[in-house]
């Protein structure tokens, strides 16, 4: 079983934020930290209070993480932007076959120096 979970403490407008999230979701949106749990005005009082937090959870898969803030502006690098906001980065790779753009957290594979997005195969 796999619990996909993780506590995390980021800056937010002058106080530590402990969030409890989905790393799949983190991974794939760059305006996601998980839920709140609590506030801290001191960095090592959130930090405490995130393994202390941590210890109380059933499962914990990934433990305590220490994010940067969310950024005030889309990356359009990670999934949702590109596929959901569609603000996307002029710099990421699009596939060969389709032309779609393939984000950053997205699978793809590289054959005979083209680049394919998972599930687009080669046109021989």
């Amino acid at each position: 079983m796999s619990a996909d979970n993780f506590v995390a403490v980021y800056p937010a407008k002058g106080v530590w934020v402990i969030s409890d999230g989905s790393m799949s979701v983190l991974i794939e949106n760059c305006q996601y930290r998980g839920y709140i749990v609590e506030r801290r005005a001191a960095r090592e009082d959130a930090l405490v209070f995130a393994h202390d937090y941590a210890n109380t959870l059933p499962v914990l898969e990934y433990g305590v993480i220490e994010e940067k803030a969310i950024p005030e502006e889309f990356c359009g690098r990670c999934f949702v932007c590109v596929h959901e906001r569609k603000v996307i980065d002029l710099s990421l790779r699009r596939c060969d076959e389709c032309g779609k753009v393939i984000s950053e957290s997205e699978g793809y594979t590289m054959m005979m120096g083209a680049v394919f997005r998972n599930g687009c195969s080669p046109t021989l």
